[in-house]
């Protein structure tokens, strides 16, 4: 291989042009997990945590987190006051919306993005894993075209230019190759740590995990994860599909059963351990790895069910003449 092919598989990798549906269904799901997180899964106890008296100082966070060394925080340009905490709260929340809903997409996107950034940084103890991946994730969206489809921006650009409403939309592919490349640095990482570990070669390490009684979310099958052959193939199956998601997902024939694999993982971890949002912010990166011609197809065949579950059911309420074929 010459310089020049090298350099065209280069261009092709992070320039090659794609379809926008599978970035705009991802920036969908981010917006709407993030916006879950601040209205939820924080709620009221927003003022506990990021308000004037907080559980925990700023300055405290300042000296023994910060060690008092720059870091990037919008809640210091604003006033140290529950308006000024409000201030951010609104700002946040309304840029959330706008990006769900693709309005002003990518200047919501980097507001979204420091946002997050100031709230990690302010109150580092109010955050897992699912915040820390969505956090990175909410810094790439604004390389991406995100807002080219499924957004009012894309509405507003077919009502302006009309001629452009039939033609096919291609975007480049950097931001979704960025977000592709930081899940599979996260599980190579996960990977990493897991097989220098004991338990997870033994295969006993979902026997231990499904025994923390302080995170169970709901009662696991009596006498299923008691069988300590099941707990090894659980065990090694973890370690198979987190190794396939940074190596297979990127071979077309076994990408799918590579994340199909993943998603059974993290629906099963989600049912078993209360990790609020930490699984659902892996899960939705999936969306990054699907073709956009098959996730069109996809989209199309669930519009037809749902045409004609509807359908069925305004035929049901209609009287028996007016109905198609009716007398």
């Amino acid at each position: 291989m010459n310089l020049n092919v090298a350099y065209q598989a280069w261009q092709k990798f992070w320039f090659a042009p794609t379809s926008p549906l599978p970035m705009a269904v991802f920036r969908i799901f981010v917006g709407a997990l993030l916006l879950q997180n601040i209205l939820i899964n924080i709620g009221s106890d927003y003022m506990t945590w990021y308000g004037p008296k907080s559980i925990i100082s700023f300055q405290t966070i300042k000296n023994y987190w910060w060690f008092n060394t720059p870091h990037f925080d919008i809640f210091q340009i604003l006033p140290p006051t529950e308006a000024g905490a409000m201030t951010f709260w609104w700002l946040y929340v309304l840029a959330l919306i706008c990006l769900t809903c693709g309005f002003c997409t990518r200047y919501a996107a980097i507001i979204v993005c420091l946002c997050n950034v100031s709230m990690h940084n302010h109150e580092p103890f109010n955050i897992n894993g699912g915040d820390s991946m969505l956090r990175l994730y909410s810094m790439y969206l604004p390389f991406s075209e995100c807002g080219a489809a499924l957004s009012i921006d894309s509405l507003i650009k077919r009502f302006l230019h009309p001629e452009l409403k039939h033609e096919k939309v291609l975007v480049l592919c950097l931001g979704t190759r960025l977000i592709q490349l930081q899940i599979c640095i996260v599980y190579w990482s996960t990977f990493c740590y897991k097989i220098v570990g004991p338990q997870w070669l033994d295969g006993t390490a979902v026997y231990y995990a499904t025994r923390l009684q302080d995170m169970a979310k709901f009662s696991l099958p009596g006498g299923l994860f008691d069988n300590l052959f099941l707990l090894k193939l659980l065990t090694w199956f973890t370690l198979i599909v987190e190794f396939g998601m940074f190596t297979a997902v990127w071979i077309s024939q076994f990408r799918y059963w590579v994340l199909l694999g993943a998603l059974i993982l993290h629906l099963g971890i989600d049912y078993a351990i209360n990790l609020p949002l930490f699984e659902w912010a892996f899960m939705v990166g999936f969306i990054t790895f699907v073709r956009g011609e098959d996730l069109e197809a996809f989209l199309a065949l669930v519009k037809v069910r749902i045409s004609k579950f509807f359908l069925s059911k305004s035929n049901e309420t209609m009287p028996s003449s007016v109905q198609p074929g009716g007398v």
